[in-house]
């Protein structure tokens, strides 16, 4: 699956603002907590919270409703509170719970999605950005369930910039033989530029070994090189992230290598041993040495 990434050389600089914290000072709002959540199907019940943002002291309410993705309302999920579909805060409230019921199914189904969206507020107030959860339902018989899931990174980079995003890994449920998976924003700034998967972008298909600790994305399958030197898949599009073959990029000799990721033994690490690279037009804007460590959400 070939889904690159655009990144100039600036990018680097330019993220050094995207850590930005905004401030409301006046409006009062209702919100989730996290736009992301992923649990195991056998988890039989799960509460999302929603929050009230500044509030006033008054009573609040909020219209909330389901989408349905691959997992489908009354067959893979339902909702067990609110059963009106509206949550109502009390004067000294600012946090209620939506209570889900989650449907174990014991065949290999992959991950099912759906969401949870804030759909309305009380008149005179409003819904907050982060208005819309999406919700993985993990498939406890996946054969590779111990890499499917959320992955938190942090990393530095020789300009001193941090680097934190997650990386969303899931099965790959065009695969009947269950040993290939899909791995979701590896590339810590393809979101800057809105080059993320929820955009067709920053997808990449990953193999597993046989002994299920080891995942691989073969460089040749997202890479290829123009007569210009530069990294990419589609006119435009600049790959911006890469193994290579030595910690070093020298004169544009040093050989993108495959993508090789291990699972930790207890499970909660996946770690890139050799170094991350961000690529920009004719050679390196920023390195990250290896090892990268991607710890399970």
């Amino acid at each position: 699956m070939k889904k690159n990434i655009l990144l100039f050389a600036a990018a680097v600089m330019a993220l050094a603002s995207c850590g930005r914290k905004v401030e409301f000072e006046h409006m009062t709002f209702a919100t989730f907590d996290s736009t992301s959540y992923s649990f195991n199907e056998d988890v039989e019940e799960v509460k999302i919270p929603v929050t009230i943002v500044n509030p006033t002291g008054a009573e609040f309410s909020v219209s909330v409703k389901t989408i349905d993705g691959k997992a489908v309302e009354g067959v893979d999920y339902e909702i067990i509170s609110p059963v009106s579909g509206v949550l109502t805060f009390g004067a000294d409230e600012t946090t209620q719970e939506i209570v889900i019921g989650i449907n174990y199914d014991d065949a290999r189904t992959g991950t099912k999605d759906f969401e949870l969206s804030i759909a309305s507020a009380t008149e005179g107030f409003i819904v907050g950005g982060s208005n819309i959860a999406k919700l993985r339902i993990k498939d406890d018989n996946h054969p590779l369930k111990m890499f499917i899931g959320e992955w938190n990174a942090r990393a530095v980079g020789y300009s001193g910039l941090t680097y934190s995003w997650s990386m969303l890994i899931e099965g790959d449920e065009s695969d009947p033989t269950w040993s290939n998976l899909l791995v979701y924003d590896l590339d810590p700034l393809a979101a800057y530029f809105g080059y993320d998967s929820a955009n067709g972008y920053n997808t990449v298909d990953a193999k597993a070994n046989e002994a299920k600790n080891q995942l691989t994305i073969v460089q040749d399958s997202y890479t290829a090189t123009d007569e210009e030197g530069l990294i990419f898949d589609a006119p435009g599009v600049v790959l911006s992230i890469a193994c290579l073959s030595t910690p070093t990029y020298v004169d544009g000799g040093s050989r993108l290598a495959d993508v090789k990721m291990e699972l930790s033994e207890d499970g909660s690490t996946l770690t890139i041993p050799n170094a991350l690279a961000i690529l920009a037009d004719g050679g390196l804007a920023e390195i990250v040495d290896g090892p990268l460590v991607f710890t399970k959400k």
